[in-house]
């Protein structure tokens, strides 16, 4: 089996130009993303009181569809890739083995059994030539030893070697090319899953610009409610610290009154973690506690203001278990939080 053809399309898809992986959400996203859950809880809210307008319920439901897949492209975004550096080096060093031993057999092969120089020469590998190749030579040699050792593999167990062992090795130099290939599929992924976010906050521009046509008659048939919903659709400026690029965050909704687990595990004091209230109007209380229910002391976050830093910065309890938000409000709020994931 010949990995050739498998290194030139390796070789050509590391010398494609690669546009740099967009880390979302950035602190302008992050601002205008936090209007739309906001007006979205407003839609939810008062529901009963839009009902009359059935338009008003098709745009949510739009709104709704691209919040969701505006969280799942910032997931994808974000996501840590410095697992696959661990995976590479664990399959380099299966690959390695399995050709130095294959090698080091058919080398004793041809040098008493069946006397061939040429064929003895290709096999001919120290460790430093294995574990010192680069990646597309690496692929070379695994289809070099391969040659001289198929023909032979009934025959190598005196040497320590099945047949199987054999056969396996192109598996393992294919395994080993998946993986070499895996983080520049990964980092596309990463930067269509930016360009998407970017179509789906145009999309809600769109959507939100509708919706205020529907909304404008309510200024003088329900100014009260109109007046709320002004105030929900409102971009509040963060000053540049609302980015969660780096983070790997999730949405959670909290009703009045109620709490959220953003977190079954407490982080360690030294773990850096991002928490803001992007939906909603008012600000909520976070503590840790061994169940739903908030405890002390705790640590009061502002609407709209975002705490990025270290866990043991908020003065919490760490002997707890669950990391545990409780909402004090007359309406719900949605908070995003996770741990810091990238550097």
């Amino acid at each position: 089996m010949h990995f050739i053809l498998a290194v030139n399309l390796f070789i050509v898809l590391l010398c494609c130009p690669k546009t740099k992986n967009k880390q979302i959400m950035d602190s302008k996203q992050e601002d205008k993303f936090g209007s739309v859950i906001t007006t979205n809880l407003f839609l939810t809210d008062h529901a009963a009181e839009l009902m009359t307008n059935p338009v008003i319920g098709m745009i949510q439901g739009s709104i709704q569809t691209n919040i969701g897949d505006i969280v799942q492209a910032d997931s994808t975004a974000t996501r840590n890739l410095s697992g696959f550096t661990t995976a590479k080096g664990n399959k380099r060093n299966e690959l390695n083995g399995s050709i130095l031993t294959i090698a080091a057999a058919a080398r004793g092969y041809h040098t008493s059994v069946v006397k061939d120089d040429t064929k003895k020469a290709l096999v001919r590998l120290v460790k430093t030539d294995v574990e010192e190749a680069k990646d597309g030579d690496m692929m070379t040699i695994a289809d070099r030893v391969h040659d001289v050792a198929d023909p032979i593999k009934m025959l190598l167990l005196p040497y320590d070697v099945t047949d199987m062992m054999v056969d396996n090795l192109p598996v393992l130099a294919n395994e080993y090319l998946q993986v070499l290939q895996r983080p520049w599929k990964e980092e596309i992924t990463s930067e269509m899953a930016g360009v998407n976010v970017d179509k789906e906050f145009a999309d809600n521009e769109k959507l939100l610009a509708e919706l205020d046509d529907n909304m404008a008659v309510k200024e003088y048939t329900q100014p009260l409610l109109f007046q709320e919903y002004k105030l929900c659709r409102s971009i509040v400026d963060s000053g540049g610290n609302s980015g969660s690029e780096g983070y790997d965050v999730q949405n959670y909704t909290i009703p009045a009154g109620g709490s959220a687990i953003v977190a079954n595990n407490v982080p360690a004091p030294g773990d850096f973690i991002y928490l803001r209230v992007v939906g909603g109007n008012s600000g909520v209380v976070i503590s840790t506690s061994d169940d739903n229910n908030p405890g002390t002391p705790t640590y009061t976050l502002q609407a709209s203001v975002t705490f990025k830093g270290a866990f043991g910065d908020l003065a919490l309890d760490p002997s707890k278990t669950h990391l545990v938000v409780f909402n004090p409000g007359t309406a719900s709020v949605v908070v995003r939080g996770g741990p810091k994931v990238n550097p």
